[in-house]
């Protein structure tokens, strides 16, 4: 009896599973569209703003007041990109900012491997209320902090209230001590990456002799390269993009150069002065914006590998 109902249960679920219209089939290509539907509307809504400026950058001012333009261009020029970097002097200015993120990115990384490394494997007086500390710097807006930031590098008392407003030192020092921009981020990812090492690569070189900085250098280090490029993307986009404190520590002409790209190019352009349609200036704008974000895409084109995986094995979720 337990055979033939057995028989009877599979004879059925071929039949459901025979034909165009089964069951089976309905519900797979009903679950394929809802997920692509819904793969194309989040990828949508992050790709619109890019798709906006990249529209507008190729505009011409043709179609500026042209009905019938929405998203492809009539006349398409590469005029607002010329224009763009001939007021912005990018050139010169790229050169400069990458040099400027790019060594404080490896200050960053550096300092904030040191600091997970400790919080993680290291044993020290203090380190839990330390740790929270670190977790407090994420937690609270950096608007809190910024006037007592200010006095500090106003009247910087180690060296006898000597300012260091517009040079670049607010930014080395806070790089230095682990202050810089989401550097309690950078500890914490650093920190639940060493802790899904194994202890047993420690422990074999340890038995070999090591020291704690040789474990560090010769065995953690070359073993974190995900997290290591993880940490340097983060900090060297947000280096890159800073504006907040960029406009804070720099207020001298001479040393404007080093926040155009992450303050953005409309008071450049607009100080060219021979724009007058404020239309005529988003054109450019666009284009500028383009020119500024397009070295991060290339980056990440080609780091996402590693940017994953650091993700990943650091155990952050959401």
């Amino acid at each position: 009896m337990a055979v033939t109902t057995t028989t009877t249960t599979a004879v059925k679920k071929k039949r459901r599973g025979k034909g165009f219209f089964s069951i089976y089939r309905l519900k797979n290509l009903a679950w394929s569209i809802f997920r692509a539907a819904l793969i194309f509307g989040v990828c949508f809504v992050i790709i619109y703003p890019i798709l906006l400026r990249v529209t507008l950058a190729i505009r011409g001012t043709d179609d500026i007041y042209n009905p019938l333009v929405v998203w492809i261009p009539m006349n398409f020029t590469w005029d607002n990109f010329s224009m763009a970097m001939e007021f912005m002097n990018y050139q010169r200015v790229f050169f400069e900012t990458l040099i400027f993120a790019s060594v404080l990115t490896l200050i960053q990384t550096l300092i904030c491997a040191i600091s997970g490394y400790s919080f993680a494997r290291l044993k020290f007086r203090g380190q839990g209320i330390i740790f929270a500390l670190v977790i407090f710097s994420i937690v609270v807006p950096p608007q809190t902090t910024i006037i007592s930031r200010y006095m500090f590098f106003l009247n910087f008392w180690p060296l006898g209230g000597i300012s260091l407003i517009n040079t670049y030192w607010p930014f080395i020092i806070s790089s230095f001590t682990g202050m810089g921009i989401k550097m309690g981020l950078f500890i914490y990812l650093y920190r639940q990456f060493f802790r899904g090492m194994p202890k047993e690569l420690e422990e074999a070189a340890m038995v070999d002799g090591a020291g704690v900085v040789r474990t560090f250098t010769r065995i953690i280090m070359p073993n974190a390269t995900p997290m290591i490029v993880t940490v340097a993307l983060f900090s060297f986009v947000w280096q890159w993009n800073d504006s907040y404190y960029a406009t804070l520590f720099i207020t001298s002409a001479n040393l404007l150069s080093i926040r155009v790209l992450g303050v953005g190019a409309e008071a450049y352009i607009r100080f060219g002065g021979i724009f007058v349609d404020p239309n005529e200036v988003s054109l450019i704008v666009n284009a500028a914006v383009m020119l500024t974000i397009t070295p991060l895409i290339i980056m990440y084109l080609f780091m996402q590998k590693y940017f994953v995986e650091g993700i990943e094995r650091s155990g952050i979720v959401g």
